[in-house]
């Protein structure tokens, strides 16, 4: 009697000491965690992600589409590609740097075009951008439609 006794007591004492561990557990990780996988639910589901939504992706990498605004030469010869009228408060730029500038054609018949940008998303003064250094990381929307071969019956790229 007395040893079933000591097993009840000792057995609760775990259970209470284990609840306590988990009641006193952060739950920042869990919540982190889920905001990780709606993030990557986000970009599974669409592919890419609006450019108003990048600052949610700092660090990441990431496809970020919208419609181009505006093409802008600096004085130092960096080129911003621009989805807002006005830069300073729009949440998401594409730079690039002189040395890798001229591996990408025309960018002013982007102006209006919706366009995908893929990369790792920094800040720089606290505005979220991508830096481009290869044309692969810029594709207009319309050069990534779908299409159906009629004899595979398999949807890709053409």
């Amino acid at each position: 009697m007395k040893l079933t006794s000591a097993i009840a007591i000792a057995s609760t004492a775990i259970l209470l000491f284990c609840t306590s561990c988990t009641a006193n557990r952060s739950p920042s990780p869990e919540i982190s965690q889920s905001q990780n996988l709606s993030k990557q639910a986000e970009i599974a589901q669409s592919n890419s992600i609006n450019f108003t939504n990048a600052p949610k992706y700092i660090g990441q990498q990431v496809v970020i589409s919208g419609q181009v605004d505006h093409v802008f030469v600096s004085e130092t010869d960096t080129t911003f590609i621009n989805f807002c009228r006005d830069y300073r408060s729009c949440p998401f730029s594409a730079v690039i740097f002189p040395d890798d500038r001229s591996q990408f054609g025309d960018l002013q018949q982007l102006i209006g075009e919706t366009v995908q940008i893929s990369g790792v998303v920094d800040e720089y003064k606290g505005n979220p951008q991508i830096v481009l250094q290869n044309p692969s990381q810029l594709s207009k929307e319309s050069d990534n439609y779908d299409y159906v071969d009629e004899n595979e019956g398999k949807r890709g790229r053409p």
